[in-house]
């Protein structure tokens, strides 16, 4: 099987998901290389009576460790034609194969954990879409959740929405979200930025689908699941991490605590925040003719504001770990340190003048969203979790 690497912004907007069930499916696939995958959904595409889907090829494909496959069209407008038949072709990989759409998700920061119920997301959903009507009158929501296991247990956490389409998450990340009459800031949620944990063995780097090793509990790493231990409700009960490595740390907290060193060892999360776009692609394909191909204000700014990001080395972003510099050391080159602060005052202006320019683009779009829309609501598939 090939690695796991995560595509590229643009290689997401051409990319299909699809979900298989089937555990005999999954496990056959494992051992066919991507060729054989591309071969079967193009016969598959290529059966159809409709001429619009049946001259669509895949050019790529993949078996992901979910056991779920991963198809890429040529252009973002053959996979919306491939979503919208996908019920008459991904029947080739089982009665119950279907498509995952991508949802665009935004971090909804400072909500008061009480105010909201989340235990009737539907519910919870139709009123922020409700408090939202004035800025975001046709955004439609797919998920409402909490950004952290132990965000319901504090007094205002963040919350991850998901909008059914990029433009939506935009104005929503550029313009802040209310709720209960408080303007609230929001910024991009990237799966990529958080840290993927198994809550079948406790571990770290893989999710409980992909999991081939022993159960064992986040509260007392005995071999039982964490929903049926014993001593989850008592707060004076030893807690023993079953993610940490040495016995001697087990003995001191669950296995998501924040100070498990195993956990605190994914700086890769960081190094994802720090590279990740300001906001979500858009969709340009419905609203500019294919001979155009302009790309909308958000996406010129997401452009530019990755190039800004890519222009200075990671290396000189990041603060090297260790012990702090000796007094006596050798002092620094001069033109190197100067040449230092040069790009890095030029990379905060440059970060400014988007922030100033992405806010002043939400208030034309306010302004637009005033103005009846006749656009038809979309009615994409939400985009699930492993």
């Amino acid at each position: 099987m090939q690695p796991n690497l995560s595509p590229s912004p643009n290689d997401r907007c051409r990319e299909l998901v699809i979900k298989l069930t089937d555990p005999q499916m999954i496990s056959h696939l494992r051992s066919q290389p991507p060729t054989h995958l591309k071969e079967r959904i193009n016969r598959a595409l290529k059966s159809q009576p409709d001429p619009g889907v049946n001259k669509i090829q895949v050019v790529a494909a993949k078996q992901l460790r979910s056991g779920d496959i991963a198809a890429y069209t040529r252009d973002q407008q053959e996979k919306e034609i491939l979503q919208e038949s996908a019920h008459s072709w991904v029947e080739t990989f089982g009665g119950t194969a279907r498509i995952v759409t991508q949802t665009y998700g935004v971090i909804v920061h400072g909500v008061h954990t009480k105010s909201i119920d989340l235990s009737d997301m539907e519910n919870a959903i139709k009123l922020l879409q409700v408090e939202n009507k004035p800025l975001l009158p046709n955004a439609e929501i797919r998920y409402v959740g909490w950004l952290t296991k132990a965000s319901p247990n504090k007094k205002a956490s963040s919350l991850v929405v998901e909008f059914s389409r990029a433009e939506d998450a935009n104005v929503a990340i550029t313009g802040g979200m209310v709720w209960q009459a408080e303007m609230l800031s929001c910024e991009l949620y990237d799966r990529t930025c958080k840290i993927k944990q198994c809550f079948n063995c406790q571990k770290y780097g893989h999710i409980g689908t992909q999991c081939q090793a022993p159960q064992a509990c986040g509260y007392c790493a005995g071999q039982h699941s964490s929903k049926e231990c014993g001593q989850k409700e008592d707060p004076n009960a030893e807690r023993k991490c079953a993610a940490c490595k040495c016995a001697a740390c087990k003995r001191s907290h669950t296995a998501w605590s924040a100070v498990c060193p195993e956990r605190k060892k994914k700086d890769r999360v960081e190094r994802a925040k720090a590279t990740r776009p300001f906001l979500h692609p858009e969709n340009t394909s419905k609203r500019v003719p294919a001979t155009t191909q302009a790309p909308t204000q958000t996406a010129q700014l997401t452009e530019r504001m990755t190039n800004q990001t890519s222009a200075v080395p990671a290396a000189r972003l990041t603060r090297k770990r260790g012990r702090p510099r000796s007094l006596h050391a050798e002092p620094e080159d001069g033109v190197i340190r100067s040449e230092r602060q040069e790009e890095i005052d030029s990379l905060i202006r440059a970060s400014q003048q988007l922030r100033e320019e992405a806010l002043a683009m939400s208030s034309r779009q306010l302004a637009n969203t005033r103005q009846p829309n006749t656009q038809p609501p979309s009615n994409e598939i939400t985009m699930l979790d492993d």
